[in-house]
């Protein structure tokens, strides 16, 4: 894989922004019920996506959902529609989040982006239909060379950051860890794994929290970092296998 060097001066300045899809193609809800849109209430723009795990629980990155990136207070889950400005589908309020506790916001590089995973609450109960549904949760841990879709809304181009408010997605392959290392300036931890699918094609600025579904229903990973905008570079993922534990005892311990 031919990976541009340049690529990695712009780490920081995309991790915690609005990640969207490039070069992807329009997707309906329907063959993904499990996205949701994190939104500022204030304002009604698209800040992150989330994946739907229960009736009352949305799994993203935990930088997501914690200051200084959003107050929690302007925090609204839209779910049901690929179209953010249709008015279609339900809005949810966030009720509280539970993120991982090892995770904080640092720059300590050993540990930068480690255990980027957290769980919302939402007030109300989401009824499951074509349009709204969970994702299973994986019960295997991921292979190198695996593939899987991540889908969100958002910028069709780079350096643009316009947001196209329609739902699209783009296959994603994993790849190993050491070749990925080549190409990121910082450790890449164990609870984390990389995926690249060609130059031209990625996600970007607005879809942190991005699910990586393997066979369109299996949750194997979470956008936590990507290298800009399908410039050629590979993106990296909570591994959520790695997180079981911490997603079930959230799951029955807040019931």
């Amino acid at each position: 894989m031919s990976i541009p060097n340049f690529v990695v001066n712009n780490l920081s300045a995309v991790q915690g922004k609005r990640i969207k899809i490039v070069g992807g193609i329009d997707t309906s809800i329907e063959e993904c019920p499990y996205l949701t849109s994190l939104q500022h209430e204030s304002n009604n723009l698209h800040l992150c996506t989330g994946s739907i795990i229960a009736h009352q629980y949305i799994l993203t990155t935990a930088h997501c959902v914690m200051e200084p990136f959003v107050s929690f207070k302007d925090l609204r889950i839209h779910v049901g529609t690929n179209n953010t400005s249709s008015g279609k589908g339900l809005w949810y309020l966030p009720e509280k989040y539970f993120s991982h506790p090892m995770f904080s916001i640092t720059k300590n590089e050993k540990v930068k982006h480690a255990n980027d995973i957290s769980i919302i609450k939402l007030y109300g109960y989401i009824e499951f239909n074509k349009y709204q549904n969970k994702i299973n949760l994986p019960t295997t841990n991921i292979l190198t060379a695996e593939i899987g879709t991540i889908s969100g809304w958002g910028a069709n181009t780079y350096p643009s950051y316009y947001a196209s408010n329609i739902l699209k997605k783009v296959s994603m392959t994993t790849i190993d860890t050491d070749n990925c290392q080549n190409y990121v300036p910082f450790a890449i931890n164990s609870d984390q794994f990389c995926a690249y699918y060609k130059k031209g094609s990625g996600p970007c600025i607005g879809d942190s929290g991005a699910p990586l579904v393997k066979d369109s229903t299996t949750l194997i990973g979470i956008l936590t970092l990507s290298i800009p905008c399908g410039t050629g570079a590979p993106d990296l993922y909570t591994n959520v296998y790695n997180h079981l534990g911490f997603i079930k005892s959230v799951l029955r311990e807040d019931d």
